[in-house]
């Protein structure tokens, strides 16, 4: 198989699907709910530029005993700008070299698939045509990539984009900055995503491009929120203390969009006061998608504008322990992962992760977890969670 044929279908075996549920974005270390099956499903599997995608077998007809023209019916999607591709550390002797690892990760739920190849080239072939299609894929995404992809991808700290609306919105500090309407918005997100250049970079459009961006990220920039809305009294000391916690592409994309506002101010007090500017952004620096915003979250971004200088002073100090404690965002992650909620009570989930959720049998609430899980038909899991 090369990249080349992005319609080359192959006939795989599915082995097994383990989905978990988390009720924290992005963090299944401790799911809430998860769901382990095994299968000896035969399927075709074929990749585009978006997607794999899992077909059923054609059929053998019972008149001419030779299979249908059709291809099948499609019963699995797996978005490729959310998935990553790993060896089977675990496989059976007998299959040794033939699997692989699929994993999808969305805000909340994860899904690992166990792949099982003809054989061992096939398998390798697979692989690497899969790693390209990924790359492929984000290259051409703006809105929804984890940040440290992000910059890996562009090779700068910052992506240039997001540089390009910073400076717009300094610029033309003066004009009236808006979020654009519904309908131009849907627009701009056409176009950023199939990789169009913006025409008429206006303070307002640069203004809606960073509030898209950051909320299509995975987590919110302020990643745990937690550790934020948890402070009481807002001080410098611990809000620095939560900002060295952040990983380095989050500390140095909130520097700079700080630093923004801080700029406006400055041009205009009145216009651009600290708690205007917290009431329109901070939804955008801090969401959480599970519940409802705590007001705390405004009084950190308002917290953050007016001591931008000293808070970001006292950073820069601990800068050189912070290059050896978080030499990469995994580590990073390991440290701030220690405040967790219990995994088992649910909290409300968005309504297709919610649909899925309650068709899969999940609990509602701890006294509704099963001791054993109902079978449930691959197809099924496969319509629920795969759109």
């Amino acid at each position: 198989m090369s990249t080349e044929s992005p319609n080359a279908m192959t006939k795989v075996i599915i082995r097994s699907l383990i989905a978990l549920y988390t009720n924290q974005a992005q963090v299944f270390t401790s799911p809430t709910y998860t769901s382990k099956r095994c299968f000896e499903e035969t399927l075709n599997m074929t990749l585009t530029n978006q997607q794999i995608l899992f077909y059923e077998c054609p059929k053998k007809s019972l008149l001419s005993l030779t299979r249908k023209s059709n291809e099948g019916q499609i019963i699995g999607k797996i978005s490729l700008i959310h998935t990553k591709v790993q060896d089977n550390l675990d496989e059976p002797s007998k299959d040794r070299g033939k699997t692989l690892l699929l994993i999808e990760t969305l805000d909340f739920r994860q899904r690992t698939f166990v792949i099982l190849f003809s054989d061992k080239t096939e398998r390798n072939e697979w692989k690497n045509s899969i790693k390209n299609y990924i790359i492929m894929a984000k290259k051409k995404k703006f809105l929804g990539i984890d940040l440290k992809e992000l910059c890996q991808l562009s090779g700068e700290e910052i992506p240039p984009l997001l540089l390009v609306c910073i400076d717009t919105i300094k610029e033309h500090a003066n004009d009236m900055i808006e979020t654009l309407p519904p309908y131009q918005v849907q627009e701009l997100i056409n176009s950023i995503n199939n990789n169009h250049e913006i025409k008429n970079m206006t303070a307002s459009v640069a203004w809606t491009i960073l509030k898209l961006f950051l909320i299509s990220l995975p987590t919110p920039l302020l990643h745990p929120i937690s550790s934020f809305i948890s402070i009481n009294p807002i001080n410098v000391e611990l809000v620095e203390k939560s900002i060295r916690m952040l990983p380095t592409e989050q500390r140095l994309l909130l520097d700079k969009i700080l630093e923004m506002f801080v700029y406006l101010n400055n041009v205009d007090p009145v216009k651009y006061a600290p708690h205007s500017i917290a009431h329109s952004f901070a939804l955008y620096i801090g969401w959480v998608k599970t519940e409802s915003i705590p007001s705390t979250i405004y009084d950190i971004v308002e917290f953050l504008i007016t001591q931008y200088h000293h808070i970001f002073n006292l950073e820069s100090v601990h800068q050189k322990r912070l290059s050896k404690s978080f030499t990469n965002s995994e580590q990073a992650n390991k440290f701030i992962l220690v405040n967790k909620t219990d995994p088992r009570k649910c909290t409300s989930f968005t309504d297709r992760e919610d649909i899925a959720f309650r068709e899969l049998g999940a609990p509602n609430n701890e006294s509704d977890i099963p001791s054993k899980e109902n079978d449930v038909p691959l197809t099924i899991i496969f319509e629920n969670l795969s759109k």
